[in-house]
């Protein structure tokens, strides 16, 4: 039977990350009340793994997983969302959210956006895609990773984003700047570590000490890996997180988007001013400006 292209298709982009892949799928299954679905997740890119190899997705409907990348023909491309790009949690005009509520980005093409606000994000609004997250569960090869790795009270998720595509969008943080946040933590504090690769694992180990936790013998190239590391920060009740970074992002929801969130690096308050004032006149006149 030939692959369905009507909405009950969920195409996620080939170059996304894989937080935002499942935000975006999260959004598409609300917007349009999907129950069976068709999903292409294709394994190219950042995400080299399959869906079903990362996640146990404990869904009550048929999910069909594809590895090829599906015709854009007959897809919808308008807002508030399309089917081939796009990662944003989608908001409804009806949830009774401001549309100048964001703060940390812009606002989405229909006029609302929770993205990277975290602690701020209203409980009711919060709970519009808990239980989506909650259905997300790690595969048998995750959770293999993930019981490897015990996890003291109270430790704090750390996670560093800082490889070249991430400095190609000037995000990059110094490391100086997650040491300092860090140290603001009582002595005995022990912190978990999601990083990108072995130099910064090496660098936070050579500050921290055994204060630093992290997967043994990672493989910083695996998306299994890499689930895992999600996985283990959503047992966290508090999170440091690069800025503007989905993959933390996704951690929090996963967590049941409860755990206290502090952010490392940003634009600044001027910047910040800029882009609430870009907004504020984007819907005076109904238009991007």
């Amino acid at each position: 039977m030939a692959p369905k292209t009507d909405k009950n298709t969920i195409v996620v982009a080939q170059d996304s990350g894989i937080g935002n892949r499942i935000q975006f799928m999260a959004s598409a299954i609300r917007i349009y009340n999907i129950k069976d679905f068709d999903l292409y997740w294709t394994t190219d890119g950042w995400v080299s793994a399959a869906f079903s190899d990362l996640f146990d997705f404990e869904w009550d409907y048929e999910v069909r997983e594809h590895r090829e990348l599906v015709m854009r023909r007959n897809l919808p491309e308008d807002a508030p969302i399309c089917y081939t790009k796009g990662w944003r949690l989608y908001i409804s005009p009806e949830d009774g959210l401001s549309r100048f509520f964001p703060w940390l980005y812009d606002n989405a093409e229909h006029g609302f956006s929770i993205d990277f606000e975290y602690n701020r994000i209203p409980e009711r609004i919060r709970d519009i895609y808990r239980p989506f997250f909650k259905r997300l569960k790690p595969s048998k090869a995750v959770f293999e990773r993930i019981s490897a790795v015990e996890l003291p009270e109270n430790t704090v998720a750390l996670q560093v984003r800082n490889n070249s595509d991430w400095q190609a969008h000037n995000r990059n943080i110094g490391l100086e700047k997650y040491f300092a946040k860090m140290e603001k933590y009582p002595k005995n504090t022990k912190f978990f570590l999601s990083a990108m690769n072995k130099e910064t694992e090496n660098a936070f180990i050579e500050r921290f000490g055994g204060r630093i936790i992290v997967q043994k013998e990672k493989n910083y190239k695996s998306m299994i890996d890499a689930a895992a590391d999600l996985f283990l920060m959503a047992q966290c009740s508090r999170m440091v997180l690069s800025f503007e970074s989905s993959f933390g992002c996704l951690a929090w929801w996963l967590g049941g988007a409860a755990a206290k969130v502090e952010i490392v690096g940003g634009r600044g308050f001027f910047k910040l001013l800029e882009r609430k004032i870009k907004n504020f006149f984007r819907f005076l006149f109904k238009k991007t400006v």
